[in-house]
């Protein structure tokens, strides 16, 4: 990895800067199967669901965008690729299924704004413009 860390640091100057640490620990944790990913994408929809469904601000036409379009970048995630690429992807997901990141997904319905910013990143870095989600401000 030690080979990948200017590529890293570019990378994280694409991202918000409250989203820069915990983009980088995610990126740094063990690699796991595309399968256990996503699990726990599914769980973490599961979640979304209940806790809109108990009242929370939680846009979920933004989480389903986000979900999808992570299921999608999964599906680029391959044994044979270079770990960097890999990693990204990791992280990618891995920063949608925390709650408590750049802002807190369950406060308001900006929640996912900083996921947003990280899937657009990661989804440009793949050439998925396909993948990528409008971030509309005001």
């Amino acid at each position: 990895m030690a080979d990948g860390a200017e590529e890293l640091k570019d990378f994280l100057r694409e991202l918000p800067p409250e989203s820069r640490q915990l983009f980088w620990e995610l990126f740094r944790r063990r690699l796991v199967g595309r399968r256990v990913l996503r699990e726990e994408l599914n769980s973490y929809v599961t979640l979304v669901k209940a806790t809109a469904a108990a009242g929370a601000p939680v846009n979920r036409s933004v989480a389903r965008s986000l979900a999808r379009n992570l299921a999608s970048l999964l599906k680029e995630l391959k044994d044979e690729q270079e770990e960097f690429d890999q990693r990204l992807i990791h992280a990618a997901v891995r920063y949608f299924i925390e709650d408590d990141d750049g802002q807190a997904d369950f406060d308001s319905q900006e929640g996912y704004d900083d996921d947003i910013e990280i899937l657009n990143a990661v989804a440009e870095h793949f050439g998925r413009e396909d993948l990528v989600i409008d971030l509309i401000w005001g």
